[in-house]
């Protein structure tokens, strides 16, 4: 997909996500459009052939041979990690997050350079608490 097709799929996805009450219910609903949203912009790197140390790509390759990188090595911290360092190096992957981040929360993010600005925190305190 293409950088216009995934920002009409987060519009689509934020329709039935800001139609979602305050329910515990709902707020797992939210947590699996969020998720959703997360694997969209992550599959669209990883189409583009993006790869942070190997993530994901080679270490796909590498799981069929080594049990290390089996399906629970895929976790979404890992994919939240490999999506920010993209920001920092490709504009067309901090564009798809910002437009992510202005449409769900538009009340709290200003700027591209707000999220390169929050990303470098977080990188800097391994927020992520994991690695590739």
């Amino acid at each position: 997909m293409t950088v216009d097709e995934n920002k009409d799929e987060i519009l689509n996805t934020y329709s039935s996500w800001k139609s979602l009450g305050d329910s515990i219910d709902d707020d797992k609903y939210a947590e699996i459009d969020e998720g959703y949203i997360r694997t969209l912009i992550a599959t669209y790197c990883e189409e583009q052939g993006y790869e942070v140390e190997g993530f994901p790509t080679e270490k796909r390759e590498l799981g069929k041979t080594n049990d290390y990188y089996d399906e629970d090595y895929f976790t979404w911290e890992r994919d939240e990690k490999y999506i920010d360092i993209l920001c920092l190096e490709k504009e067309d992957v901090l564009e798809l997050r910002f437009f992510y981040y202005k449409t769900f929360w538009s009340d709290q993010v200003t700027s591209k350079e707000q999220i390169i600005e929050e990303i470098n925190i977080s990188l800097k305190n391994n927020h992520y608490d994991t690695d590739f």
